[in-house]
């Protein structure tokens, strides 16, 4: 047991820092009067050529090749759970900004008819903007279907899933894999 009398001698025992030499001297001294001390030095000294007697312990066979596997599954795990993190987070984004929407909607309209006239009324207005868009570009946008809300919805959606799919495309292929080597 070591006592809390004796610390700098403890100290200078355990760490195996190098003493100065009037360090060493006082160290000497103190262990020929104290048995306890000199006892936790030949113990220190036991464990420390037991450590350095005892062999190298080799890994199992496949300890690698096992460690690798489970690095991916992690890393594949890790994925899905920021996939899912990722659309949950899209998703409810989505309601949050639909629902602003459809309240904002709702609360110009005062009865039903009111709103379902004036559904009719904004359908209309993006049909007609289509139709004078058409207009303004001429003949080669006359070949091309009229543009409803929900087509153009649709297409940026689309123009924005696209784009997503291609930056995390670019990333994966630029990052370089890094190898794990024993």
């Amino acid at each position: 047991m070591v006592k809390p009398n004796h610390p700098p001698f403890n100290r200078w025992l355990l760490s195996g820092e190098p003493l100065s030499p009037e360090q060493n001297a006082v160290l000497q001294e103190h262990l020929r009067t104290c048995p306890e001390c000199g006892q936790l030095q030949t113990a220190w000294g036991e464990v420390q050529f037991q450590l350095r007697s005892a062999g190298q312990v080799a890994p199992a066979p496949g300890f690698a090749s096992r460690f690798q596997q489970r690095l991916v599954l992690q890393r594949v795990k890790r994925q899905r759970r920021n996939a899912w993190i990722l659309f949950l987070g899209a998703a409810v984004m989505a309601f949050a900004i639909l629902s602003f929407f459809f309240w904002q909607i709702v609360g110009v309209f005062t009865t039903p008819v009111s709103l379902l006239s004036g559904l009719v009324y904004l359908w209309t207005y993006v049909f007609v903007f289509s139709e004078r868009m058409t207009d303004v570009f001429g003949s080669a946008a006359r070949f091309l279907p009229s543009i409803t809300l929900f087509g153009l919805v649709f297409l940026v959606g689309f123009c924005t899933l696209m784009s997503v799919l291609w930056l995390v495309t670019y990333r994966q292929l630029t990052n370089g894999r890094r190898e794990i080597s024993w």
